[in-house]
């Protein structure tokens, strides 16, 4: 199907629902976070949902019956019950995010950060609010936020073409030059639930402070 005519066909559908398979993490981190790891598949299709199961359940449907070779990653109950309570809220953190990126990007639209855009046509649900800056000034700029309490992170801080686990390949970083910039300058602003608008000002503001004003 053409690029275009493929956008256009998933327009106005959640996350999930296109394609024929999905996957979500649960990681503590995420939009949907469980206490520990977990994560879900979800189908429309029985015959790839029963495979799935199968799969997840050491390669059996019944007890000591193995169909195949399988993995142990079944999500227990705890988790599962977790899970089951935090999506009732998740609408809602989902519309805060929104607000929190918005704010972000109308309260640093005085600096030289590059701030996230959105894709026309997309609705985006934030689990990270990620800037770039300069590769030479992003450490100094998360020393200065971590002097003044506030927390920053990078993700990720090796591009996945460089990790040692695909040297094999024997590729350079010159071979990938965006990805591996841009795991040089990104930071991660804080993105979460109860950040208010106040808190908000104070970040932008000591961004501002560092000399990043334009």
């Amino acid at each position: 199907m053409p690029l275009r005519r493929m956008v256009q066909s998933t327009r106005a559908k959640m996350v999930g629902s296109i394609g024929d398979i999905a996957c979500f993490s649960f990681y503590p981190g995420k939009n949907l976070g469980a206490y520990g790891d977990g994560g879900a598949i979800v189908t429309n299709d029985e015959a790839l949902a029963a495979k799935v199961r199968v799969i997840a359940n050491h390669g059996r449907i019944d007890k000591y019956d193995h169909e195949m070779e399988g993995v142990n990653s079944r999500l227990d109950g705890l988790q599962a019950a977790i899970l089951g309570v935090k999506i009732t809220h998740l609408d809602a953190w989902s519309k805060h995010a929104k607000r929190t990126h918005t704010c972000n990007n109308e309260y640093l639209k005085e600096t030289n950060l590059v701030t996230p855009i959105e894709i026309a046509d997309v609705k985006a649900v934030y689990h990270l609010y990620v800037v770039r800056t300069k590769k030479e000034l992003r450490l100094k700029l998360q020393e200065h936020l971590h002097s003044k309490g506030i927390s920053t992170g990078i993700h990720y801080p090796i591009a996945l073409p460089n990790l040692k686990a695909y040297a094999y390949l024997n590729h350079s970083k010159d071979d990938f030059p965006e990805a591996t910039r841009a795991s040089e300058e990104i930071l991660s602003l804080p993105m979460y639930p109860e950040l208010t608008e106040k808190q908000i000002q104070f970040i932008t503001q000591e961004i501002k402070e560092f000399g990043l004003r334009t």
